[in-house]
C-alpha cells in the first residue's frame, strides 16, 4: 500500500498549489482593475501600475507551473500505489497455480524483484530501487553572454532614439519620452544617469526609476529633482468646476486670500497638479491642491470650487 506520508504530501502539494494560484489570480485581477481605473493617472504612474501587473502575471504563471508539477507528482504517486496493490486472491488453490508460475517467471525477468519471492515482495523491491520523484526546475534559465549582449545592444538603440542622439554632432537630450530614468535604463552617452524633463508635468525621478510629479517622485530619499533646470511661472487661472472637490487631494497649502494666490503657491509644490480647490466662504479651511491629472469628484460640495491654472515653461 502507498505510505500515508506520501499521500499526505500529495494532498499538501495540491492544496498549497491551488491556494497559491487563487492568490496569484486575485493579485492579477486587483492589479488589472487598478490599471483600468487609473485613467486619471499620468504616464509615469500608469507605467508603475503596468509594471506591478506584469510582475503578478509572472507570479501567476510560475504558480500555475508549480501546480502542474504537483499534479504530476500526485499522478506518479497514484501509479506507484496501483503497482503496489496485490491482486485479488483466487477462490481455489487450482486457480492460484498459474498465477504463482507467472509470478515466478516475472521475478526471473525482473532483476529488481527478489527471486522466488511473492508479487508483493517484487513490488516492494521496485519501489525501493526506483529514484524518488523530482520536481522540475521552474526557475528561468540564466541569460547567456550572447543573449545579454543582444539585449544591451537593443536597449542602447532604443535609448538613442528616445534621447534624439545624433552621433555625428554628439547632441542629445538628457531625458526620454517614456518616463523612464536613472538605473531603469542605460546611462547617457556621457556616462551619467538619464534624467527627467525639467518641466512641470514630470520633473522628478523616483527611486524605482520613473519620472513624475508627486511626493514619491520628488521628496523621497532616493529621488532626483530636476525642477531647478527649468523656470516655471504662473500664467492664468479659470474656474474648472463649481461646487466640487478634487477627487484626489495632494496637499493642504494653507490659508490664502484668493485662489490666485493659492495657485501661485501650487506651481512650486512638487505634489500639486494643475488644479486647486478653494472656499470663498471659509478661507480658514485652507486651499488644497489636486494630485496630478486627477479629475473632480462626482459629489456636490456647495462650499468648494475647483480651479485650473496654466504655466509657462523655460528650460534653462
Amino acid at each position: 500500500m502507498l505510505p500515508c506520508k506520501s499521500a499526505k504530501h500529495g494532498l499538501i502539494f495540491i492544496t498549497l498549489g491551488a491556494a497559491a494560484t487563487l492568490l496569484g489570480f486575485f493579485f492579477v485581477d486587483a492589479a488589472t482593475r487598478s490599471t483600468q481605473s487609473a485613467t486619471g493617472l499620468r504616464g509615469g504612474d500608469r507605467a508603475v501600475l503596468e509594471l506591478v501587473l506584469e510582475r503578478y502575471k509572472v507570479l501567476a504563471r510560475n504558480v500555475t507551473m508549480r501546480v502542474e508539477a504537483a499534479e504530476r507528482a500526485v499522478m506518479e504517486l497514484r501509479r506507484s500505489r496501483t503497482s503496489e496493490v496485490a491482486p485479488a486472491q483466487p477462490d481455489s488453490p487450482q486457480e492460484a497455480k498459474p498465477e504463482v508460475k507467472e509470478e515466478k517467471e516475472e521475478s526471473k525477468e525482473d532483476t529488481k524483484g527478489a527471486e522466488g519471492g511473492s508479487e508483493g515482495a517484487g513490488a516492494e523491491g521496485d519501489a525501493a530501487t526506483d529514484p524518488p520523484f523530482q520536481f522540475p526546475d521552474l526557475e528561468d534559465p540564466e541569460e547567456t553572454e550572447e543573449e545579454r549582449a543582444k539585449r544591451q545592444e537593443a536597449e542602447e538603440q532604443l535609448q538613442n532614439s528616445l534621447i534624439l542622439y545624433n552621433k555625428t554632432t554628439g547632441v542629445y537630450r538628457r531625458w526620454r519620452g517614456d518616463f523612464k530614468c536613472a538605473n531603469r535604463v542605460p546611462p547617457l552617452p556621457d556616462g551619467e544617469a538619464v534624467e527627467c524633463t525639467p518641466g512641470f508635468d514630470a520633473p522628478c525621478c523616483s527611486a524605482l526609476g520613473w519620472c513624475g510629479r508627486s511626493a514619491d517622485h520628488c521628496k523621497c530619499e532616493m529621488c532626483s529633482d530636476y525642477r531647478h533646470k527649468a523656470k516655471i511661472s504662473f500664467q492664468s487661472m479659470r474656474l474648472h468646476h463649481a461646487k466640487r472637490e478634487c477627487e484626489t487631494i495632494a496637499a493642504d497649502l494653507g490659508e490664502f486670500t484668493s485662489p490666485e494666490d493659492c495657485a501661485h503657491s501650487a506651481v512650486n509644490d512638487a505634489e500639486c497638479g494643475k488644479m486647486i480647490m478653494y472656499s470663498f466662504n471659509y478661507p480658514n479651511w485652507g486651499c488644497r491642491c489636486c494630485a496630478m491629472d486627477t479629475p473632480t469628484g462626482d459629489e456636490e460640495k456647495p462650499e468648494w470650487n475647483v480651479y485650473s491654472f496654466e504655466v509657462s515653461e523655460e528650460i534653462l
